[in-house]
């Protein structure tokens, strides 16, 4: 990833992949234009990706889409593609049930 890995979403805010290398693997972590630095990373490891979440728990993504990446690239283009996904349902369930999206960050 030579450059900042970055997509607008539907309610006009922007989510940014930021890129740490480390002797285990390489965490994408989500950066959201209004809410900042997700807690939450991804790890791609061994061409598998893992969701990192709590006190250093770590759960494969099953889902074929985003599970495996063979460059730390792909890794890069699906670890935005994840987030956007994620933050596109929040979108989608905020403004079918009628609440600002905003809260729901």
């Amino acid at each position: 990833m030579a450059r900042k890995v970055s997509q607008q979403l539907t309610d006009g805010t922007t989510i940014r992949v930021r890129r740490s290398r480390t002797l285990t693997g390489t965490y994408f972590t989500e950066v959201h234009s209004v809410r900042g630095v997700s807690e939450n990373p991804l790890l791609w490891m061994n061409g598998g990706i893992y969701a990192l979440y709590g006190n250093g728990d770590m759960t494969r993504i099953s889902h074929p889409d985003y599970s495996y990446a063979s460059s730390e690239a792909e890794a890069g283009r699906k670890a935005l593609a994840f987030f956007v996904a994620c933050a596109e349902d929040v979108i989608e369930y905020a403004t079918k049930e009628g609440i600002p999206v905003a809260d729901c960050y």
